[in-house]
């Protein structure tokens, strides 16, 4: 076909098309198993006093301090009324958006009952460009992006 193979799927330096193995996890009921699916049980999670899980929230930016340290987030909901809520922190966030999300909220998530309120976390240069002040000059935000397609035979 003259496709390679790439043993890292998600090696920087692997060409547009390859072809490569895809490690997955699946349960012994022959699905495949997410990190909440192994790790994170119904039972566990529900008995968790510092954990809240809040369906249908959007994170809109996180707030920091003058030393800045993230003190709290700004999330908006859908359901029953739109309205935003400010959810104070005690010792850490941990940002999970994924590959797309986690940088639009570092850099560019924008709470409109606030402006001009971005988290303003990334690189000073591209934050400039839009008139974003830096709170935290973090060159690598949203810099290592890559577009894979996977097909499955």
């Amino acid at each position: 076909m003259g496709v390679p193979f790439v043993e890292d799927f998600n090696d920087p330096k692997q060409p547009a098309s390859s072809i490569t193995k895809l490690r997955t996890t699946v349960t012994a009921q022959g699905k495949r198993s997410s990190t909440s699916d192994a790790f994170l049980s119904d039972k566990e999670v529900r008995v968790k006093r510092n954990l809240n899980i809040c369906f249908g929230a959007v994170v809109q930016r996180l707030h920091l301090n003058d030393q800045n340290r993230v003190q709290g987030v700004f999330v908006e909901t859908e359901m029953p009324l739109p309205e935003t809520y400010y959810i104070s922190v005690e010792k850490e966030v941990i940002v999970c958006g994924g590959a797309v999300a986690s940088p639009q909220i570092l850099l560019l998530r924008l709470n409109l009952e606030f402006p001009p309120n971005f988290s303003g976390i990334g690189p000073k240069g591209q934050l400039a460009k839009h008139n974003i002040t830096c709170n935290v000059d973090l060159p690598g935000v949203g810099s290592h992006l890559v577009i894979a397609f996977i097909f499955s035979f």
